[in-house]
């Protein structure tokens, strides 16, 4: 069976690739890495190399022509073998996709109780000196993240929140004693 040779994608963006040169002919004997064409992208050159030992059966792209990635090139195998009439392109990308998913294990179920909280390092440490846990903050950075900006506005308000509830505790006091001994205040 012949193997297809196939045009590679040579970046993420690659649209086209141009066979730029033949270094062999049709009938040519190659073995397995011999240099058989050169292509070409937008960016990249680079010489493709003989997938396995045999012929060069057919080539289905003529120097100069661009041809998407995954069209098959051209055909190595044994001089006896014969090639399709028609050649598709190869969806390469597709295929390996399908096998990537294939191969993943699925996700492992979540751990109830165990919230993972994305916290700067930064961040971390200010939690852990003003005693604050992390996961009782709802963050406002990238991902709902925590960040030093935030926690110093959240330190802040804590501050004045508990500087408020001084106060205030100051004031009921003073009104206490004002009102439970009226001959006592001043």
């Amino acid at each position: 069976m012949p193997v297809e040779v196939i045009m590679p994608k040579l970046g993420m963006a690659m649209k086209e690739g141009t066979v730029s040169q033949w270094n062999k002919t049709e009938g040519e004997a190659v073995k397995k890495g011999d240099p058989i064409a050169s292509i070409s992208s937008e960016k990249i050159e680079m010489e493709i190399e003989s997938p396995a030992d045999g012929n060069v059966l057919k080539i289905n792209v003529p120097e100069g022509k661009g041809v998407p990635p995954g069209t098959v090139i051209c055909y190595i195998g044994n001089p006896d073998e014969e090639v399709a009439a028609t050649a598709a392109p190869v969806q390469e990308e597709k295929g390996q996709k399908e096998e990537i998913k294939a191969a993943r294990p699925a996700p492992l179920p979540k751990k109830p109780g165990k919230v993972r909280v994305k916290i700067s390092p930064v961040a971390r440490k200010m939690a852990e000196a003003a005693g604050i846990k992390p996961e009782d903050i709802k963050g406002t950075g990238p991902g709902a993240g925590l960040q030093k900006k935030m926690w110093n506005r959240q330190l802040r308000q804590r501050k004045k929140a508990a500087n408020r509830t001084a106060s205030s505790r100051r004031r009921q006091e003073k009104n206490r004693s004002t009102h439970r001994y009226p001959a006592c205040a001043k």
